[in-house]
């Protein structure tokens, strides 16, 4: 079906972003919360999508890094026209941090896949 690795990885990583942006501006549904901290769903979600276009994309991590931080502002900044939504400094800052250990996860998988471990 998927002719490579990186195929399958950049059709994950597609997928993942539409899933992202289409669940970050639904309307609002009625949610347990707690806005004091920040949630693991964003960190998850940001970095699934990291992590997939990190491996669809082998030697582009600047790029891809910057672009996923960059969709998430925007995605957070598009929230204040949804109902229910509102732009959350927390959320974009998990959405970052996410993206960051998303890379961080690609390297130390890289590194130890290249000793054999």
């Amino acid at each position: 079906m998927f002719a490579t690795r990186e195929s399958w990885y950049r059709n994950t990583a597609v997928g993942c972003t539409i899933a992202v942006g289409a669940l970050s501006l639904l309307p609002d549904v009625e949610v347990i919360s707690s806005r004091a901290t920040i949630e693991p769903d964003h960190l998850l979600a940001y970095w699934l999508l990291t992590l997939c276009w990190l491996l669809s994309r082998a030697g582009a991590h600047a790029v891809v890094l910057t672009s996923v931080i960059a969709y998430g502002w925007a995605l957070e900044l598009l929230q204040i026209g949804v109902p229910g939504r509102s732009f959350e400094w927390l959320d974009g800052a998990a959405n970052m941090l996410g993206a960051v250990a998303g890379w961080g996860s690609v390297l130390i998988w890289r590194k130890l896949t290249r000793r054999g471990v």
